[in-house]
């Protein structure tokens, strides 16, 4: 077993504050996409998707500022690889507090 991206970023969300920046964003989106009505489970799912969308830069600006670096562990195929087929390698020391 390695460390895959969804170890490193959690996907949970830790704060109320961070929810509300959440629901919040969500709730533009569809506003500016003129769309009124919306169920549950559908603004859910949008949030969701914001918040990896949210993490898959944050990862892409960890990796640019050398944070980490990658090894990939996949089949090789002519397929574009999973994100979870990537093991995820700190390039800098854990600090210790």
């Amino acid at each position: 077993m390695y460390t895959t991206l969804f170890h490193v970023l959690p996907t949970n969300v830790e704060s109320k504050k961070e929810l509300s920046k959440l629901v919040e964003a969500t709730t533009e989106y569809l506003h500016e996409q003129g769309k009124t009505d919306c169920t549950t489970d559908e603004f859910a799912f949008l949030m969701t998707l914001d918040r990896y969308i949210e993490l898959f830069e944050k990862a892409k600006s960890m990796i640019v500022n050398d944070r980490f670096t990658v090894e990939y562990k996949g089949e090789k195929t002519n397929q574009i690889p999973g994100i979870h087929q990537f093991e995820i390698i700190p390039t800098k020391p854990a600090k210790v507090e």
